[in-house]
């Protein structure tokens, strides 16, 4: 949701509460990984009790988000679609 909605910012507050003292990782797309725009498109990742979670699930599951026109994979994109529907 825009960040300029009382959605957006209840995203903005969940994701800065979520990543608080998390060391992230960011896995590209591979080639193409930067937008129009020249932004860094990547799928991010937290570690939780050794386990990999990936955020931009865990926003969706929460209805937080949603999922973008393009995703880095099919199999990766119906998964994420699901979960949206899901929420």
């Amino acid at each position: 949701p825009p960040i300029e909605t009382p959605r957006g910012r209840e995203a903005q507050l969940f994701l800065a509460a979520l990543l608080a003292d998390q060391t992230v990782s960011l896995k590209g797309f591979g080639t193409g990984a930067h937008d129009r725009y020249g932004r860094l498109v990547a799928y991010v990742f937290t570690t939780d009790e050794g386990l990999e979670r990936s955020l931009q699930a865990v926003m969706l599951d929460g209805g937080l988000a949603r999922v973008a026109a393009r995703v880095g994979s099919y199999g990766c994109a119906t998964a994420f679609w699901a979960r949206e529907q899901n929420a």
